[in-house]
């Protein structure tokens, strides 16, 4: 946020605050106010990755003996999990298609609106299973790069952002899997200018709904001239604005009443509203609606201002943030040799620049169909492979049970050695 702060004092970027007539620019000294809050609340984030990171040296003689007892490192017994992934990423791929299809997604202007979880979820197949095929390399396979590519395409034909930054965040998981002994200066100078492209088509997207959707009459040429003539402003301009919702957040924390039940958002927003007609909406839309003239659509508030209007206390906001990011470093930490990472890595961007509990709801429409579709795929692997064990058994061949724990002993007792 010390960028576009910045760039907002001197007149270089716009503010959405300000265009609602709600907040002038920062002055220089609530920069420096500011600059103070945001060094104390990372801090805060630096101290949740150190505690984590001491707890896992804690465990780290007892856990690498368990490994070495089970004769198998971490990363084999994670191929193992996902064995049947081409399987699961096939499947959800074809139910996102046709979901798709007979479930389409409403307007854009309308995206904003919940009761929408069901037919998200259903359509979101579509992007957990491309994610799965980019963790994966696409099994080193031509059909399936080709089945990426065209589904990569109907995503970006969607115009929304957010599958563009699933299936980034998807490659970024496989690297850090890959190479978890670090990177090198050609691969990362590789993954920063990939970094670079996905953000300046996010901002074009942006800045073509943007137009559709407030009717500006721009050609488009005219969208690209916006988005390619100042990439760093047109990235922050395309709705990367934590900075207007911290500070809107901050504004309004004293005229608005603690909302905690927001948090249940991240799973009441499944229910429809057909079947919850009161369902309260976001704080995020309703605080956007009332102070910014927002329609549908909800102002980014960042995790502290998410927090503060949820506590109704800068104190708890902090305190909240530490919480959250203990769980988010704990984690990620659990599942960075998974593609579970991919799924963190996503909710984690999004609320750090969102603050919403929505991020977590995002995270769980991704999460979802892949767990119920891994459950079953799994359980026809393993129902089939009990079958092939009882026929192999009967006609005197020796049981697989026993030549799995040879080869155990086996592994073990050439690591010993």
């Amino acid at each position: 946020m010390w960028i576009p702060a910045y760039l907002q004092e001197r007149g270089t970027l716009e503010s959405k605050l300000q265009t609602a007539g709600f907040l002038a620019p920062p002055t220089s000294a609530e920069f420096a106010s500011l600059a103070f809050r945001w060094s104390l609340e990372l801090g805060v984030i630096v101290l949740a990755e150190i505690l984590v990171i001491w707890w896992l040296e804690i465990r780290h003689k007892k856990y690498h003996q368990k490994s070495a007892d089970f004769g198998l490192d971490s990363r084999l017994k994670v191929d193992i999990q996902w064995s049947n992934a081409r399987t699961i990423a096939i499947i959800l791929i074809l139910v996102g298609f046709v979901s798709t299809i007979v479930l389409p997604a409403p307007g854009l202007e309308s995206r904003g609106l919940g009761g929408q979880g069901i037919q998200t979820m259903l359509r979101t197949c579509l992007v957990s299973g491309l994610a799965l095929l980019v963790y994966f390399r696409c099994f080193q396979s031509k059909l399936y790069f080709a089945i990426l590519i065209g589904g990569t395409t109907v995503l970006v034909l969607a115009n929304v952002r957010s599958p563009l930054v699933v299936l980034f965040l998807a490659y970024i998981a496989s690297e850090i899997s890959i190479r978890r002994s670090g990177f090198s200066g050609r691969r990362s100078a590789a993954l920063l200018i990939l970094l670079a492209a996905v953000a300046l088509l996010g901002s074009f997207m942006s800045t073509m709904r943007a137009n559709i959707t407030r009717n500006l009459g721009l050609s488009f040429s005219d969208v690209l001239s916006d988005t390619f003539g100042n990439p760093l402003i047109g990235i922050y301009q395309s709705g990367v604005d934590s900075l207007d919702g911290y500070r809107f957040s901050s504004a309004i924390a004293q005229y608005e009443l603690p909302r905690p039940s927001d948090l249940a958002l991240a799973i009441t927003t499944f229910i429809p509203r057909s079947i919850w007609t009161d369902k309260p909406n976001a704080i995020g839309v309703d605080v956007s609606t009332k102070y910014l003239g927002y329609q549908s659509s909800g102002q980014f508030l960042s995790p502290v201002g998410y927090f503060n209007l949820v506590w109704g206390s800068y104190a708890m906001a902090v305190l909240s943030l530490f919480l959250i990011s203990l769980i988010f470093a704990a984690l990620i930490a659990k599942y960075y040799s998974s593609f579970w990472l991919c799924i963190l890595l996503v909710v984690v961007f999004r609320f750090l620049i969102g603050g919403s509990s929505f991020d977590i709801y995002y995270g769980l429409v991704l999460v979802i169909p892949v767990v119920l579709v891994k459950c079953v795929v799994s359980w026809e692997a393993k129902s089939a492979a009990s079958t092939a064990i009882s026929g192999k058994s009967r006609t005197g061949v020796e049981n697989p049970k026993r030549i799995a724990l040879t080869l155990r002993t086996s592994t073990g007792a050439r690591r010993s050695r």
